[in-house]
């Protein structure tokens, strides 16, 4: 008990909760003035033991693996870096090297890591000493979280799943009777028409379609927009993604769309243009 009182005080600075004159309830005035002060209260409470919840998930540290596909060019590694001291707090420098196992997959087994914090994977010179040519992998944090589909629990250890991405495929398009999505990769064909994508028609002219990337194609698959009937392939330069660059969304049931609103409405819009967006997976059922 003492322990754990200890760790409290660590995360918990002391509060400045005030400490209100007590009201007689005489009066209607009096009851509304004591109603307010105890709601005011409760929200106060509330906040201080928010506060202690999250700092006190921080104190949870796991043993984790992290795994994640990446092309790398000769003499460079993928490193893992993050918020917290285990992960090189941030510091490329100090970020954590991971090894290739074969087929651009990296992994590093890295302990110490608490619950909740946030990394990022960076591509750098193999021995990590020349951050002046550091690429990060993404332009956003990813977060560590046990409650994620894409976290599973073996042995008491943790492996952080980031081998594959899901991506959201919308495309506004009015007087077509179907669209596909035909690029250069497995998912959409490797440039095979008939084996593009298909999207679904999910309310108006929205047509659109998640699907699975692998991480090490997210940011250089390029796509094109075939359009029915008459296998109609736009004309133009190729799409290029650039899903690596978007923080990813909640993936949320198909039903209520990419921003979650009834009706299926996408939460995001680009033109009537097509729009490669990444998404998080879904929290793992409780």
């Amino acid at each position: 008990m003492e322990l754990i009182t200890a760790k409290a005080d660590l995360v918990l600075p002391a509060q400045n909760l005030t400490v209100r004159a007590s009201l007689k309830p005489s009066s209607t005035k009096n009851r509304g003035a004591v109603a307010g002060m105890l709601r005011t209260t409760s929200q106060e409470l509330m906040g201080v033991l928010n506060s202690f919840e999250s700092r006190l998930e921080r104190l949870r540290l796991w043993k984790v693996k992290f795994r994640r596909y990446a092309k790398v060019k000769y003499g460079q590694a993928l490193f893992v870096c993050g918020d917290c001291e285990s992960l090189g707090w941030d510091t490329p420098s100090k970020a954590v090297r991971m090894k290739h196992s074969g087929d651009n997959l990296w992994e590093a087994v890295v302990d110490h890591v608490p619950e909740g914090a946030k990394y990022r994977y960076l591509i750098q010179n193999h021995e990590g000493q020349d951050s002046s040519e550091v690429d990060w992998v993404t332009s956003y944090p990813l977060q560590l979280s046990s409650c994620m589909q894409d976290c599973n629990l073996e042995g008491g250890m943790l492996v952080q799943d980031n081998t594959m991405q899901t991506v959201r495929f919308i495309v506004f398009r009015k007087g077509v009777e179907a669209m596909r999505v035909v690029g250069s990769i497995p998912v959409l064909g490797s440039w095979e028409t008939e084996k593009a994508l298909w999207l679904n028609q999910t309310h108006g002219c929205c047509w659109e379609r998640v699907v699975q990337v692998r991480s090490d194609q997210l940011g250089d698959f390029e796509y094109k927009l075939v359009s029915e009937p008459g296998h109609v392939v736009e004309s133009g330069a190729n799409r290029v993604s650039d899903a690596h660059l978007v923080e990813p969304q909640r993936e949320l049931d198909a039903a209520r769309g990419a921003g979650g609103r009834a009706g299926g409405e996408p939460g995001m819009r680009v033109g009537g243009a097509a729009v490669a967006l990444p998404h998080l997976p879904p929290a793992r059922p409780s």
